[in-house]
């Protein structure tokens, strides 16, 4: 092993600790347990943007001259603001070899990170899509991130919230359903109810209309007789 990855490794294992230690506001990384040299992130969506309740994994692949060289950095959860899977083009990452600082940390380069997604700047690797499409995607990425068994790796605690989350989600769309299909059924009865009073309503008033049809036809009969008795006398 060269001196070069052994610098990386001892830099990469102190930077693990000094997180562990003292964890960063919406940002989270783990190592691989077969790979020192490639991290997954976890960023939180922060609060008053379209990301807001999202949760996004990504992954930061260091060089072996780290931290003399920039990492790479990908995003592979859908949302909105970059691609998936796709080396991202940040001036904290390998892009920008000659505006890196080796004094900088993981902590540094995700804060770099987030800051940037949050903001609206063109770059290689990012894309455009509308607000309620990123708000979509925010909702969605709870799903999405619970399918890569990596994630539930290295991550049991967010994916335990994830999954509780999920079961809320579940119960609250059960309960509205039910509560729709009880407003829906009652809407039924009232209709019917309706339709029951407004036809024997209109059976009343038929029987009353032959009644007094009968009862003018008699009296037409009545005066007809008695005007042909007055003739006749």
């Amino acid at each position: 092993m060269s001196m070069k990855s052994n610098s990386a490794f001892q830099r990469l294992q102190a930077e693990y600790r000094r997180l562990s230690k003292d964890p960063v506001p919406y940002l989270t990384a783990q190592p691989l347990s077969s790979n020192l040299l490639e991290w997954r992130y976890v960023v939180r969506g922060p609060s008053d943007t379209p990301y807001e309740g999202g949760i996004y994994q990504g992954k930061i692949v260091f060089p072996l001259e780290y931290p003399y060289k920039p990492p790479s950095i990908y995003m592979l959860t859908p949302n909105g603001r970059f691609k998936t899977n796709t080396s991202l083009c940040l001036t904290i990452t390998s892009f920008h070899p000659d505006s890196w600082n080796p004094s900088w940390s993981i902590s540094s380069i995700l804060n770099g990170f987030l800051s940037f997604m949050c903001d609206t700047s063109a770059t290689y690797g990012s894309i455009e899509t509308t607000q309620a499409e990123k708000r979509k995607l925010a909702n969605d990425s709870l799903g999405f991130n619970i399918q890569d068994p990596i994630f539930c790796e290295l991550f049991p605690e967010i994916t335990t919230e994830i999954k509780k989350i999920l079961d809320e989600r579940t119960a609250k769309l059960a309960t509205q359903n039910s509560i729709l299909s009880s407003v829906e059924q009652s809407s039924v009865s009232s209709m019917s109810t309706s339709a029951s009073t407004s036809t024997s309503w209109l059976n009343n008033l038929i029987g009353n209309l032959m009644v007094l049809f009968c009862l003018a036809a008699f009296a037409v009969i009545v005066r007809f007789i008695l005007n042909s008795v007055a003739e006749i006398q």
